[in-house]
């Protein structure tokens, strides 16, 4: 466990995230620029092809995202004709994204690029070395969650 008292010293690993996720996003990016299709699209995307027809306010709070970023990538991707929303029956005020069957065509892209990324990325690590940073970080993010105890 990290010495709470000097936590100066390990701020090289809020780094070294920070620019791993910015390597990620620019990897992603480069090969779905032919398609059109930006890093924030296919998050959201890749969000929806894991459960389809889910409330804006669902897919705000799995993304880690505020409602306006959502609401701005929701209108992209309804521009491109990737997503239909619709409102609920019961609620009106509930409004459900439902991907078109333009995008369901794209998941075995988006499964590619996920997948070169992926391989690109950890291809140098054993699978102990993959499962331990797999968990490391797992406790990272957990440390840090919205409304985690201080």
């Amino acid at each position: 466990m990290i010495m709470k008292n000097n936590p100066v010293e390990h701020i090289k690993v809020g780094y070294l995230i920070h620019r791993i996720e910015r390597f990620l996003q620019r990897e992603i990016q480069s090969r779905l620029n032919h398609l059109g299709i930006t890093f924030s699209m296919f998050h959201f995307l890749r969000l929806l092809l894991k459960e389809d027809g889910r409330r804006h306010k669902e897919i705000t709070a799995e993304s880690g995202l505020t409602s306006s970023t959502t609401a701005s990538a929701m209108k992209s991707l309804e521009k491109e004709g990737l997503i239909s929303r619709r409102r609920d029956i019961k609620d009106s005020r509930e409004i459900y994204i439902y991907l078109t069957p333009k995008a369901h065509q794209l998941r075995p892209v988006l499964d590619q690029v996920t997948n070169e990324v992926i391989v690109k990325a950890m291809g140098g690590l054993s699978k102990d070395q993959i499962q331990s940073l797999q968990i490391s970080l797992n406790e990272v993010a957990k440390a840090l969650e919205v409304g985690a105890s201080h």
